[in-house]
């Protein structure tokens, strides 16, 4: 809580860490929603749904930020294993289609940008590895190796393209075209 009031004081926006799968939104009461790390984990025939309620809970002309790991290319064998190991129900979408579904909800794509994330999940699987006794006086020695196992699975999943970050910012119509040159 004193996080969301220093970032309020300071920065001038709230802060909201709430599960947006299920939650509800007033209409229209948004400037920006950023989203990162958390579309990865929605069920694809969940994606439009939640969409859909977020375009209407922007005001128009808002925007919409999300930061997720997208499939290069359709499912494989190694993707449906990755996802039934450690986030079992789940399944990556590829960029085309999660950038179809924004706009079927009504959002206009604005750009796209593309990301290494090899670093942070090497970076994650050194301090798990450094703090490997700890880790398994808390967890067990089953649960530590499976999580050595998904770092070192996700960095070969993006190293041989088979998926990418990618950050999407989209926006709302509903704005006249001098407001979104000057928005740029």
């Amino acid at each position: 809580m004193r996080r969301q009031i220093f970032i309020r004081q300071n920065y001038g926006f709230d802060v909201v860490v709430e599960d947006f799968v299920t939650r509800e939104y007033a209409l229209a009461r948004y400037d920006r929603i950023y989203s990162m790390g958390a579309w990865e984990h929605v069920r694809p025939g969940d994606v439009a749904p939640i969409l859909k309620k977020l375009c209407g809970a922007l005001k128009p002309g808002g925007r919409l930020v999300q930061q997720f790991s997208c499939l290069l290319r359709p499912q494989t064998p190694a993707t449906f294993l990755l996802s039934e190991l450690f986030f079992s129900g789940f399944a990556l979408m590829t960029l085309r289609d999660q950038l179809a579904e924004a706009e079927r909800a009504g959002f206009e794509l604005l750009h796209d940008s593309s990301h290494d994330y090899r670093p942070s999940w090497k970076a994650w699987f050194d301090r798990l590895a450094a703090h490997r006794d700890e880790a398994i006086r808390l967890v067990g020695v089953r649960e530590y190796n499976r999580y050595l196992m998904l770092f070192v699975l996700a960095w070969k999943f993006i190293d041989e393209k088979y998926a990418n970050i990618h950050r999407p910012a989209f926006q709302k119509p509903g704005y006249d075209r001098a407001e979104k040159a000057s928005n740029r």
